[in-house]
């Protein structure tokens, strides 16, 4: 059997398969085919548990085995340990890396094994000032790696060297044209169980609930369309540290009974579905995932014009684009998709064309084989 050219260590930091940066690693480890090329997945663990974790029986269901770096007492010096002893026992050629501690864990490999380091930046959060120092960490990190992988055009400005075109590459996120979000059995048949009347404009806001999705604009622009009319009911998916607060602002301003919070689910897609428009408030994003998903489905998406989303979605060809932190030009644009079924009806299809065009997985794996060459 011929050995690969490029043995690959994939190292993320994540709880869920659903987040964006790991379903964009698990597309490319299914759909990238090469014999030259062979990935070895590896995530962090607390313990060494006895049994599967959630996140490793869920790769394995993906035909995906995964193997893990454990975290125990925080301590940095054996993790790079376990990492350097993984890549050399697997005669490993690159290291790719996926989030701040993985990079951490990247730049020590790099020099203690003399292997190429990619490193990928999906875009940052801003929860708190412990994930601040840690972006800020993460981009300082990446000026020692071989390769720097973007997800969107918008982030050379934010990042040192991110002009540097030789050495820093945008490769958008891509979605599954014709399974591009996890469903269940529920689906389509949701609206009765929110108590959602049939006639009724039904919104999908789906992320994690902090500060930067924005949600809590969203809230305000939705009671502003509730002014002028009455029939629309909202559904955001996703848990968070905003919860409590966005719950309260929604009470605060009697739109509750309307505003469906249902937490997290490994089926977003029920929602999505059921949803006659699907919202993005965000305040800063990457490359968002949600918008590609709602754009495969064929809904017609209104979103914040931040970071690499209008490099999605085309405005009033593919979708809506509104200003950032403005709930009133957000409920005029909810009100115009309401209003007028033939907009409604173009921002589908041209969706639905957009993404086929730009944003396939055969695309992407395309450019990370043509990267892994280089």
């Amino acid at each position: 059997m011929t050995k690969p050219k490029y043995n690959i260590f994939v190292l993320v930091a994540a709880d869920s398969v659903n987040t964006g940066p790991v379903k964009g690693v698990l597309q490319f480890i299914q759909n990238i085919k090469e014999f030259e090329i062979e990935f070895h997945l590896f995530n962090f663990q607390w313990h060494n548990a006895q049994t599967p974790t959630r996140f490793e029986q869920d790769t394995l269901n993906l035909g995906i085995s995964c193997d893990f770096i454990s975290m125990k007492h925080h301590n940095y010096f054996l993790m790079v340990r376990d990492a350097v002893r993984s890549v050399r026992s697997r005669n490993i050629t690159i290291i790719q890396t996926h989030g701040y501690k993985p990079s951490f864990i990247g730049f020590c490999v790099k020099y203690l094994c003399g292997i190429r380091w990619i490193c990928f930046m999906h875009g940052t959060t801003a929860e708190n000032p412990k994930v601040k120092l840690y972006n800020l960490l993460d981009s300082i990190l990446q000026r020692f790696a071989d390769h720097v992988v973007l997800v969107s055009a918008s982030q050379r400005s934010r990042i040192p060297g991110g002009s540097d075109v030789r050495r820093v590459s945008v490769i958008h996120n891509a979605v599954n044209i014709n399974h591009p979000v996890s469903t269940s059995e529920k689906a389509g048949h949701l609206r009765a169980s929110l108590r959602v009347p049939d006639d009724a404009c039904l919104i999908a806001v789906v992320g994690r609930l902090s500060p930067e999705k924005g949600i809590d604009v969203f809230i305000d622009a939705l009671c502003h369309a509730m002014a002028v009319k009455e029939n629309i009911y909202a559904v955001i998916v996703g848990d968070g540290q905003e919860r409590e607060a966005l719950i309260a602002q929604a009470k605060e301003k009697k739109c509750e009974e309307q505003i469906f919070f249902v937490g997290h689910t490994s089926t977003p897609g029920d929602y999505m579905i059921e949803a006659d428009i699907i919202l993005l408030p965000s305040r800063s994003e990457g490359i968002p995932n949600v918008a590609l998903e709602a754009m495969a489905l064929g809904k017609p998406v209104i979103a914040t014009a931040v970071g690499g989303t209008p490099e999605v979605i085309e405005h009033e060809k593919s979708g809506l684009l509104v200003p950032s932190e403005q709930p009133e030009e957000m409920a005029r644009a909810i009100l115009r998709v309401i209003n007028d079924p033939d907009l409604a009806k173009r921002l589908s299809q041209g969706a639905i064309v957009r993404v086929k065009e730009h944003f396939s997985i055969e695309s992407r794996c395309n450019r990370l084989i043509e990267m892994y060459r280089s």
